[in-house]
């Protein structure tokens, strides 16, 4: 019925998805609601409801235009008015459409900017003028605030049913829940994004979990979450008392990583980490893991008809590793500190470990590098 009435309403008060000019004052005039004709099958209460809809919604959008009936106390007249409108436009203050630009915001919240305001063609009218504007830019701000405090009460009653859930499971406080999620989830907001994206993302199309989620660092981080509730739980500690060892004692931190070393190798000499890569060194050579698993994808050499090694060809190809000779990345670009050059042509970021000893650059869009 939305698409009849509409359809219906198309030339005499609406252009498209736009009110026509005519249309907010016949909407505004009560009298009008028994004027207002629609096909035939709409009975009158039906219009009646139609036009009081109607009408409500030009009386909430009028509050961030400028209102013909102000300016015509002003003595206005119907061109100037118009001539007002065009005025703004020009120098930027209305859009095309006679809203407020969202750049013209600021200026117009504060009252003093009355005294800079100037209107070309109708300069004995700036302080009126920009006082309506003023009333319209504090409208659009309490609109903004209002959504935001929605929004914000939405998430917060989303975040508290989803933690009062895993609450029921760890059976802590729900402060308590809070402080370990934050910590092992490293975020302080959108807690119950944490816990729910990787359900969802790995959800079959009914909702519904087949397995464990494929993501090891979250699958990890509740593994740790279930052994800190536990500790909470059996040491009956409060809240000061886990605030304490998560944050003054760094417990997090002191977690141990599931990172398999290359086989031989039984201590490293550094560890970089980039967004999708870390590397392992030693001596005069490195390994690359992938982070979102610590999977390894680079070692010294790989043999043809090894079914691990040729895995590791396949991965590297999916994730388009840059490779020269021996299957190793190829060399970086210059290096300013220790004046060192190569052939790569891809965007890339140097870092520096400890006095020039270590360097590598990273590609950032193949992840490639090679120490020098």
């Amino acid at each position: 019925m939305s698409r009849w009435v509409i359809a219906d309403l198309q030339g005499d008060y609406l252009n498209d998805q736009q009110f026509s000019p005519q249309a907010s004052a016949f909407f505004q005039d009560e009298a009008n609601r028994d004027r207002l004709s629609l096909r035939s099958y709409f009975e009158p209460a039906q219009v009646a409801i139609v036009f009081d809809h109607i009408a409500s919604i030009i009386h909430y959008a009028n509050a961030y235009r400028l209102q013909e009936d102000k300016l015509t106390a002003l003595a206005f007249d119907a061109n100037e008015i118009q001539g007002l409108h065009q005025s703004l436009k020009t120098i930027g203050v209305l859009d095309d459409s006679g809203l407020l630009q969202a750049s013209q915001l600021a200026f117009f919240l504060i009252p003093e900017n009355a005294a800079v305001f100037d209107v070309p063609g109708f300069s004995d009218y700036d302080t009126e003028v920009f006082f309506q504007l003023y009333d319209i830019a504090k409208a659009i701000e309490q609109t903004i605030k209002a959504v935001d405090q929605a929004l914000k009460d939405y998430s917060d009653g989303q975040q508290t049913a989803i933690l009062e859930q895993v609450q029921s499971v760890l059976g802590i406080d729900l402060d308590a829940v809070k402080a370990v999620s934050a910590a092992l989830f490293k975020t302080e907001t959108n807690l119950h994004f944490a816990w729910l994206q990787p359900l969802l993302q790995d959800a079959n199309a009914l909702g519904h979990l087949d397995e464990l989620p494929n993501d090891m660092h979250y699958t990890q981080a509740v593994k740790r979450i279930r052994q800190l509730a536990l500790l909470i739980s059996q040491q009956q500690l409060d809240i000061n008392e886990i605030s304490l060892f998560l944050e003054d004692q760094n417990l997090v931190a002191k977690f141990p990583e599931d990172l398999i070393l290359p086989d031989g190798l039984t201590s490293v000499d550094a560890v970089l980490a980039s967004e999708a890569f870390i590397y392992v060194f030693k001596d005069d050579y490195y390994w690359i893991y992938e982070v979102d698993d610590y999977t390894l994808i680079d070692k010294k050499t790989v043999v043809l008809g090894i079914k691990a090694d040729e895995k590791l060809i396949d991965r590297q190809k999916r994730i388009k590793i840059c490779k020269a000779a021996e299957g190793r990345p190829h060399p970086p670009i210059v290096c300013s500190p220790c004046s060192r050059t190569s052939r790569c042509g891809v965007d890339r970021s140097l870092w520096h470990l400890g006095g020039g000893e270590w360097w590598v650059s990273l590609c950032q869009i193949c992840g490639c590098g090679r120490v020098g």
